[in-house]
């Protein structure tokens, strides 16, 4: 399920002022109107962008037949999935399980790990990162992102209310 997070909507509409082209400025800035299209586009320009609307998943290790020549008696894959708060694990698996079954596969679940919970970006944790970046930076642009790999952020989450991943990127 493609959807807009918070996160999503306030990355583009903090980045929107240091967009150079006008017309991609023009789209930043009016996000009501053009949310639909981005929403169809941003999943094609490539897998991290798709990362940040819907869960996604990777097929990282298949086994079948050992010889060129043989056909297999059974044949396995494995997949990471990389859910999203807005579609968790369940309805993910879920999904999964029920296309695999129209081919006439099995899944098996071998781990389920859930999201990170989403950072609250009107709260004090996120505010105080922006002041701290614009104390040694000033003028710098701060805008949240969907942090799309796996960080270790999914262990502090069970100790602290607030966790904020920080990635600072050039351009």
């Amino acid at each position: 399920r493609v959807q807009f997070s918070p996160a999503v909507n306030a990355m583009f509409g903090r980045i929107a002022p240091y967009v150079g082209p006008f017309a991609l400025r023009m789209v930043m800035h009016n996000l009501w109107l053009f949310r639909p299209v981005i929403k169809r586009v941003l999943p094609l320009i490539s897998p991290q962008a798709a990362a940040m609307l819907h869960t996604t998943i990777a097929f990282t290790m298949q086994s079948g037949s050992a010889g060129y020549n043989v056909l297999p008696q059974e044949a396995s894959v494995c997949a990471n999935m990389r859910f999203i708060p807005h579609q968790g694990t369940d309805e993910s698996i879920a999904l999964i399980t029920k296309l695999a079954a129209k081919y006439g596969l099995e899944t098996e679940v071998i781990y389920k790990g859930y999201p990170s919970k989403a950072l609250d970006l009107n709260g004090e944790a996120f505010h105080m990162v922006e002041k701290a970046i614009a104390d040694v930076f000033p003028g710098v642009g701060v805008m949240p992102y969907v942090v799309t790999g796996g960080t270790d952020a999914r262990f502090y989450g069970e100790v602290c209310d607030s966790c904020v991943r920080f990635s600072p990127v050039c351009y």
